[in-house]
């Protein structure tokens, strides 16, 4: 015996042909027709000793356990994407300066960000969506280290502004009271 949980659905076929209309005689259509009624069918089968409220919260796994798989998938794949070399483009596609990786792409946009370089790349007022990679990751750098980081950038600002005054006047300072 396996330890694999089965489930045995019995299903009747007679009552599950569809038969195809003028309108979807196409057998792709047929075909998804079909595959619609047996699910159907067997979720109907399946369902059938739950209340609404067991179902509610079946669904709500089930959706749960997809979207875990998916987040998984994706982060494996944006994981690997984030070292491959992407070529900097202009809004018109022409090439700008050398091939950097996509992790590279956005330390570049937050320093800028950082040292207030952060160019607006849009000269359309009006549309904001963005025509490459290095202005969607400018963009959202920007909306990211205003919105979400906002405040912590603006602590940590401050902390940088107040060390290197200190040092400033402590270097004036001595300067100015060193013997001439």
């Amino acid at each position: 015996m396996s330890d694999t949980p089965t489930v045995n659905v019995s299903l009747d076929i007679d009552r599950l042909f569809v038969e195809p209309t003028e309108l979807d005689g196409d057998p792709v259509d047929v075909r998804s027709l079909m595959r619609a009624a047996v699910v159907e069918a067997a979720a109907t089968k399946l369902m059938a000793g739950f209340d609404y409220e067991e179902l509610h919260e079946l669904r709500q796994e089930v959706q749960r356990v997809r979207s875990d798989m998916v987040r998984e998938r994706l982060a494996a794949e944006v994981a690997a994407a984030m070292d491959l070399p992407v070529q900097r483009t202009t809004r018109w596609g022409e090439k700008k300066g050398e091939v950097v990786t996509i992790r590279e792409l956005i330390r570049l946009e937050l320093e800028a960000f950082l040292r207030g370089t952060q160019t607006n790349r849009r000269h359309d007022s009006h549309d904001k969506t963005p025509n490459n990679l290095a202005e969607l990751i400018g963009q959202v750098a920007n909306e990211t280290m205003r919105g979400e980081l906002g405040s912590t950038v603006m602590e940590a600002r401050k902390v940088v502004a107040k060390r290197v005054q200190e040092i400033l006047l402590d270097k004036v300072t001595k300067e100015m009271t060193k013997p001439r």
